[in-house]
């Protein structure tokens, strides 16, 4: 059964103290043996790939800014001229970059 989102890190965390604890054991089967080696390399591609807690944080602050702006902006763009809703657009065009930025999309 998969771990529920809000305590996923938690239980895994407890999960993977309990392997460090065997890592090293020398009486593993075949099987054992070749998942110690799957976790070995999924711990590598995390330590790669994980952003510090500090980044999140600062990352899901950043994009509720810039969705909030974006969503202002659709509110002032009526009743504006032309070349004022350009202005705007292309704001809304950098934002959609922005936020294209943090999400990896």
């Amino acid at each position: 059964m998969g771990n529920m989102s809000y305590c996923r890190m938690q239980n895994t965390y407890h999960d993977l103290r309990d392997v460090e604890e065997h890592i090293n054991d020398d009486d593993m089967s075949k099987d054992e043996l070749s998942a110690r080696e799957n976790i070995i390399s999924l711990c590598k591609r995390i330590i790669d790939n994980a952003v510090p807690a500090d980044e999140l944080n600062n990352n899901a602050t950043k994009k509720k800014e810039l969705e909030d702006e974006y969503d202002l902006l659709m509110h002032e763009k009526s009743g504006k001229t032309e070349a004022q809703q350009k202005e705007i657009e292309k704001r809304m065009c950098q934002i959609e970059e922005e936020l294209n930025d943090i999400t990896g999309e």
